[in-house]
């Protein structure tokens, strides 16, 4: 079955990331049919055809409610130019690095700055864990202190408007586009 059953720590120790994240739609419909559909069970008789359709549905409705959940993160890159992706990795929305203002420079041009969560990491650029296994976190990422410690005067885009952190700091709430 697609379910992660280990430890953030034993996943990115582990050699095998990812493994459990996939399951075919024929084994989704098999396994209801074995465990729902005969003479002892919720449903007597159903044809796979109807399974297959709401198998189909129900993945269908799983990701619009997901498309719009977005998850950030802050790590450290290291020489290698290469990191383990986080275990419910669906797809990536943008990659950034952050200047010495504390605005993030994304591979593709945006004009916005995030609040991502800092993982602790140690001199080899290794994920830090705490004692159940889950991953360490900064109180504060680099991303918010860098904004912090910016002013108006030393960020620059090539827009003039561009997105802050909190509302007051030219952040249009119901539109998400800078004011400044």
């Amino acid at each position: 079955m697609a379910l992660a059953s280990q430890t953030p720590q034993e996943y990115y120790a582990g050699s095998n990331k990812g493994s459990y994240q996939f399951i075919t739609l024929t084994d989704i419909i098999n396994n209801f049919i074995v465990s729902q559909v005969g003479d002892d069970k919720i449903i007597k008789k159903v044809k796979r055809a109807e399974v297959a359709y709401h198998a189909q549905r129900g993945i269908q409705e799983l990701n619009y409610d997901t498309i719009n959940n977005i998850r950030t993160q802050e790590i450290e890159m290291p020489p290698s130019l290469s990191v383990d992706l986080p275990h419910d990795y669906v797809n990536y929305v943008q990659i950034t690095q952050v200047d010495d203002s504390g605005v993030e420079r994304p591979i593709k041009p945006s004009i916005t700055s995030s609040a991502p969560s800092a993982v602790l990491q140690d001199n080899d650029f290794n994920y830090l864990f705490d004692s159940d296994g889950n991953l360490l976190l900064s109180s504060e990422s680099e991303t918010i202190k860098r904004f912090k410690e910016g002013t108006q005067d030393n960020i620059t885009t090539t827009d003039s408007s561009i997105n802050f952190l909190e509302e007051g700091y030219g952040y249009n709430v119901d539109y998400g586009k800078g004011t400044a």
